[in-house]
């Protein structure tokens, strides 16, 4: 994504693509094919021991597969919300 000022001052946004990283998918396509598919993004959690750790919920919607490295571009994670 890229800012521009506009001829009237105002800042602009230039969208130069489109993803999605879900529990369904970590791309748009698949995204969509799952959720048209009907399939869910629940499951037991599996990221960290939560049935052993006294946790009142063990289920939960995890994005699994996702490496923030390899999705990132130029930003590291830590940047993603600023």
């Amino acid at each position: 994504m890229a800012e521009a000022n506009g001829k009237d001052g105002r800042r602009r946004v230039v969208v130069t693509g489109m993803g999605a990283v879900s529990p369904v998918g970590l791309t748009l396509e698949e995204n969509w094919r799952n959720i048209l598919d009907g399939v869910p993004g629940a499951d037991y959690i599996t990221l960290f021991d939560a049935r052993g750790g006294g946790f009142p919920t063990q289920f939960a919607c995890e994005v699994k597969g996702f490496d923030p490295s390899r999705e990132s571009g130029r930003r590291r994670p830590a940047e993603w919300t600023a």
